[in-house]
């Protein structure tokens, strides 16, 4: 892996996990000052924009990693680090694929799922990618 991949993985992560934990506090800890209006906070919508916006580029990162540092790993016969790895490798496809869904879902029983999908594993992946 190059510097400037790992560097890309790290900001595209952050801007993830900061835009999805800001939305989630306006969306869920926020009370709305009007009664009738459509969202906790007035900048809530911005951010589930900034974040389904940004989200794509932590996809687009582990991409480039896809073949120069998560093969070669998954192939090496070093146990070193591979209970983090393959726990990163899970949250990510879960967490991209619920955001996904999230987004393209009608029904509300799987909006309902496919949030809290998205939310735990978008949580975990913050927790384990620091660790």
């Amino acid at each position: 892996m190059t510097k400037s991949s790992a560097w890309f993985t790290h900001v595209a992560w952050l801007l993830i996990a900061v835009t999805g934990g800001v939305y989630a506090w306006m969306r869920y800890l926020c009370e709305p000052d009007d009664p009738m209006a459509l969202a906790n906070h007035p900048l809530e919508p911005s951010m589930l924009a900034a974040h389904v916006l940004t989200a794509p580029l932590f996809v687009f990162a582990l991409g480039l990693l896809w073949r120069t540092h998560i093969l070669v790993k998954l192939r090496s016969r070093r146990p070193d680090r591979k209970v983090t790895g393959y726990s990163l490798l899970v949250l990510a496809i879960v967490c991209t694929a619920s955001g996904y869904l999230l987004q393209v879902s009608t029904s509300e029983l799987l909006r309902v799922v496919w949030t809290w999908a998205h939310a735990v594993t978008g949580l975990a992946l913050v927790v384990v990618y620091i660790l």
